[in-house]
Order: structure tokens, then C-alpha cells, then sequence
């Protein structure tokens, strides 16, 4: 199956009429956000012999490329900062200034990018950036976040030209990242179950399983499930909606179903059942149900990391969303009365 290449930025077409045609059979995607520079690249494609073989569309990054997946992201983004002086020199005062400049340390249009590539590369495809030479650090930073766990290298090019005199020392590097981390879900990963039973240990002064045993249980079941749906270090952020029902007596059979219910950027929303029964019965009763939303991290910085998008399929799933949201607007609203309440006390 010939490569699927996308060429982000594309702006006259030089990468990818490059790829084009050192690759004959590779299928070429290029896409900018400007009408003009799209004009621009059509017309050098056909100049160039090579109109049928480049498709061309119109939007910012990532967002042109719609649901498709590649083998290979390129992008030369603008990556000087917004108050490089070199911008108010020479030929670069005539240039337009999105194209050249990317926020404060001219890293914006690459954390764009490298945030929303993982969604658009297949697994084991790269992500190739250039970037400003001393800006190999904050790129990299950039590619955990987003989940490029490894495979992540920036260097130097051998003989590269600056794009303005005297700028070597911010030009002139490029960075590869490796699509290893790749993390497919599937419906079945959406729930979890476990089951067990009561230990005395977890008994309380009642003789029934103390509240700490349970919401232990709950914690432990809803990490599994966050971690198997994004494929990270999860930690706990929120829990709501916490019911104790009915008791759970030692040497009960003890399920605890899991389910997600709400994503995120970076947060999954799980609404846990833990259903008892007597061995010797058939009757299975719900003892505790809550809502517990996990916020995926990136190990090396402890930042968040986006996860896996979910969307309700079913009434029932939209009822279930609804209600994770519901919840999170009430903690808030209970959050602020608190924080209102000591100010005032």
C-alpha cells in the first residue's frame, strides 16, 4: 500500500512537490490555512508535472487533514518569536508575519501541531518538524505531552540556510518523532468489572465493609479502566455523587462495575457501581455508586496529556454524560460556596 504523506503548511508546495517526486507512488497531501499560498502550490504542482499526483486543502494544521491518518506528518512552521528583531530587517518586514513568527518563544504553531498529530499518524509513523536550533527542548516537552513516549530526536542540519542574514543560531534543526505510543480503544475497553470477595480485614465496628474499604475498591477498579483507555499514568481529580445504599457484609460476592461515561482533553469521567450478593442467594443489590473522573499525566513532567476521545452512542449514553456534567457543575458551584464561606468566616 503506497505511504500517505501530509505536508502541513505547505505554503508554495516545496515539500511536498519534494516528496512527490522522490516518491512516486507515496500519496501527498498539502494544506495551509491561506486561499493565496494554496493558489501558489497548485500552480508550481503544474508547472512541475505533478498536479495529479498532490491533493490540496484548505485550513490550519491539523484540522485540514479531517479523519485521515498518515504515515508521515512535514511541516517547516513559522517558529521565530513575536519580538525577534530580525522581523523588522531586510526582506522580512515585507513577509507576512504569520508566517514567520509563532508567539513569545516561537513555539506556538509547533505545539499546535505536534498536540493534534498523534490523531492523524498511524502507529510507528513520524512526525517530521523544523524547528529554530535552541528550540529542540521546548519541542520535545511539547511531544510528551502529547504521547510521543519515545523515538523523539532533534538535530541540526548539515549545510542549512538561515532564513534571515545572521539567524544560524535559530535555524537550521529538525525535529523526528516517532508515533510509538499509539494507544487503540475499543468499546470493550470502555467498561471493567471486578469481582471478589469481602475479606474480614475490611470489616468495621458494625461487622459490615467500612467506607474506606469500598471507595479503595472503587479508586482501584476506575484506575485500571482510566489507564487501559488512555494508555498513561492516571491520578484521581474528582470524586461525586457518592451513595452508600445498602451494606456489604464479609464473605459477600462483590462486583465492581466500571464505566466511562464522559472524556475529556485530558480527564475521564467513570461512573462506578459496586454490587453485593450472598453467596447463598441470588438476589444482587447495589451498595455504593458514584461518579470518579482520572486526569491523565505525562510521567517524565507530571503535566496532563490529551486521552482518546468518546462520544455517548445510545440514549442511554447521552442520559449517563449528562450526568457526569451535571455533577461536575454542582461540585463547582459547592466549591465556590466553600471558598465563599472561609472568606467570610
Amino acid at each position: 500500500m503506497p505511504a500517505r504523506v501530509a505536508d502541513l503548511g505547505t505554503g508554495s508546495g516545496a515539500l511536498a512537490l519534494a516528496l512527490a517526486s522522490a516518491r512516486p507512488h507515496a500519496h501527498v497531501l498539502a494544506t495551509d490555512a491561506s486561499a493565496a499560498a494554496l493558489t501558489r502550490a497548485r500552480a508550481n504542482a503544474r508547472r512541475l508535472g505533478l498536479a495529479r499526483r498532490v491533493r490540496f486543502a484548505e485550513g490550519d494544521w491539523c484540522a485540514a487533514l479531517g479523519a485521515e491518518r498518515f504515515a508521515m506528518l512535514v511541516s517547516n512552521p513559522p517558529y521565530l518569536a513575536d519580538d525577534d528583531a530580525h522581523l523588522q530587517q531586510g526582506d522580512l518586514r515585507f513577509e507576512p508575519r504569520m508566517a514567520l513568527a509563532a508567539g513569545v518563544d516561537g513555539l506556538d504553531a509547533l505545539r499546535v501541531i505536534i498536540h493534534a498529530a498523534p490523531e492523524h499518524l498511524h502507529a510507528r509513523g513520524w512526525l517530521l518538524l523544523e524547528h529554530g536550533a535552541e528550540q529542540g527542548l521546548g519541542g520535545a516537552r511539547a511531544a510528551r505531552r502529547a504521547r510521543f513516549r519515545r523515538g523523539v530526536q532533534s538535530a541540526r542540519l548539515a549545510g542549512a540556510r538561515a532564513r534571515h542574514p545572521g539567524a544560524m543560531a535559530e535555524c537550521g534543526a529538525i525535529m523526528r518523532a516517532r508515533n510509538t505510543s499509539e494507544h487503540r480503544v475499543s468499546a470493550v475497553q470502555r467498561e471493567l468489572s471486578f469481582r471478589f470477595l469481602a475479606q474480614p480485614t475490611d470489616v468495621n465496628f458494625g461487622g459490615k465493609v467500612h467506607g474506606g474499604a469500598v471507595m479503595k475498591w472503587i479508586d482501584q477498579a476506575a484506575y485500571a479502566a482510566a489507564v487501559g483507555w488512555s494508555g498513561a499514568y492516571c491520578v484521581t481529580a474528582a470524586l461525586s455523587g457518592l451513595q452508600f445504599i445498602a451494606p456489604i457484609r464479609i464473605g459477600d460476592l462483590v462486583t465492581v462495575q466500571v464505566k466511562l461515561i464522559r472524556t475529556g482533553r485530558s480527564s475521564m469521567h467513570y461512573a462506578v457501581d459496586v454490587l453485593t450478593r450472598d453467596l447463598k442467594a441470588h438476589e444482587q443489590r447495589l451498595a455504593t455508586s458514584c461518579v470518579i473522573v482520572f486526569v491523565a499525566l505525562d510521567e517524565a513532567d507530571g503535566k496532563p496529556v490529551p486521552v482518546p476521545s468518546w462520544q455517548p452512542q445510545s440514549a442511554e449514553d447521552r442520559r449517563l454524560a449528562d450526568s457526569a456534567d451535571e455533577l461536575a457543575r454542582l461540585s463547582k458551584a459547592m466549591e465556590s460556596a466553600m471558598l465563599a464561606a472561609r472568606g467570610e468566616s
